[in-house]
């Protein structure tokens, strides 16, 4: 039962280092302005999530199966409170996966901010320019030769 834990949360782990990496690429794609790449992100990004939930849930299972706990207890359970089911081999390697899970999920949560905030400039700014080209104080377009 163990190891399928250490399964998923190494499932777990992989998926999110690829949430990272692609939150990465979406940085240099909102900073490009890169449109198609966008496009390829987001959605790869929507599945990545969706499988990430997926094993989420087959992990809150599994707890549920081997601690003998309601879905909302094991879904709130933490890593750390596991530790006094294993021995001292087990407790060291769920030590190594909690702190590898955290770092990649405040890496995640920075980039993700960085993210947003490049979005909504870049929305900010086409505004502007958009109203720029839609006011009827400016002549941008209408010049009579």
């Amino acid at each position: 039962m163990l190891s399928n834990l250490f399964a998923y949360l190494k499932h777990e782990q992989i998926l999110l280092e690829e949430m990272v990496e692609l939150a990465q690429r979406l940085q240099k794609a909102l900073v490009k302005f890169d449109t198609v790449n966008l496009e390829d992100i987001t959605t790869y990004q929507a599945a990545l999530a969706k499988g990430l939930r997926e094993a989420e849930e087959q992990r809150i299972n599994l707890l549920m199966a081997w601690l003998n706990i309601s879905k909302a207890e094991a879904a709130s359970l933490r890593l750390s409170s596991i530790e006094s089911h294993l021995n001292q081999d087990e407790i060291h390697r769920v030590r190594l996966v909690r702190k590898n899970l955290r770092e990649l999920v405040n890496q995640l949560q920075q980039t993700n901010t960085t993210n947003r905030l490049l979005a909504n400039r870049g929305r900010a700014s086409v505004r502007e320019i958009l109203s720029i080209f839609t006011n009827g104080n400016n002549v941008v377009c209408n010049v009579k030769v």
